[in-house]
């Protein structure tokens, strides 16, 4: 499952005609849906300025996990393409958020007598649709469930974020950023992060706090090592799992 979103498409349609608008919407959406195609996507719905598409259905497809990572990359560069035109129009730079999950869903038709899409439910779609929120706590673009990238099988090149648990879900899902395709050099923030987040769950929270802020330029480090602050300040209880959970969509 992928659920996509264009992060301050809001802002952009207090500043555009409606008729401008749809003309930058359904050229992004050209776009994007050509990068589906290439990826074997099976397009779900448009939500507003949000894509929800899924992959092994309606037909198999063994390489679905990498097939969903290479598309969420491939989504990410096609709005970084957009910002030329945007700013060319006086338009703010939009950003692209993305939720990753694999698992089961029942897929067919649902709806009624009258009306029926042919879709997917389940809590497969759920976590996935949280991970794209949730991706806005980290400042990360793509944000992957770790059955999503055990699955992609070394096709990606990831980084463990976090031991998340979403609204509205009980159990806790280890969630990694996709930072790119297999075999691209890894940015030099990925090792001080990983040796942070060791210490982190250590509850080393002040050398771990030092780890982080050796990354300034990189979002994930600079929300852990406030997190490390206010933990270092409040240490937690003896119970403590390293879960954050978050409160809100």
């Amino acid at each position: 499952m992928l659920f996509s979103d264009l992060v301050g498409f809001t802002s952009m349609s207090e500043e555009m005609s409606p008729e401008a608008l749809v003309d930058v919407l359904n050229g992004y959406f050209e776009r994007a849906t050509a990068v589906l195609g290439q990826h074997g996507a099976t397009l779900d719905k448009f939500i507003g300025d949000a894509i929800m598409c899924f992959w092994n259905a309606p037909l198999p497809q063994e390489d679905h996990a990498a097939r969903a990572c290479f598309t969420a990359l491939r989504l990410v560069a096609v709005v970084e393409q957009l910002a030329p035109e945007l700013e060319a129009r006086g338009v703010a730079r939009l950003h692209c958020r993305i939720g990753l999950n694999t698992g089961p869903g029942v897929v067919g038709n649902i709806g009624s007598r009258a009306a029926q899409d042919y879709t997917v439910i389940g809590d497969t779609v759920n976590l996935a649709s949280r991970l794209e929120g949730a991706a806005k706590v980290y400042g990360t673009r793509i944000l992957a469930s770790e059955e999503t990238v055990r699955a992609a099988r070394g096709t990606v090149l990831a980084r463990e974020l976090d031991l998340l648990r979403v609204k509205g879900r009980q159990l806790p899902v280890r969630v990694y950023e996709l930072v790119d395709v297999a075999g691209t050099p890894p940015p030099a923030h990925l090792a001080p992060f990983a040796e942070g987040l060791s210490l982190y769950r250590a509850r080393r929270f002040a050398e771990a706090r030092e780890r982080f802020l050796s990354s300034p330029e990189d979002p994930p480090s600079r929300v852990f090592a406030a997190r490390c602050e206010a933990l270092s300040a409040l240490p937690p209880t003896e119970d403590w799992d390293g879960v954050f959970s978050l409160d809100t969509k």
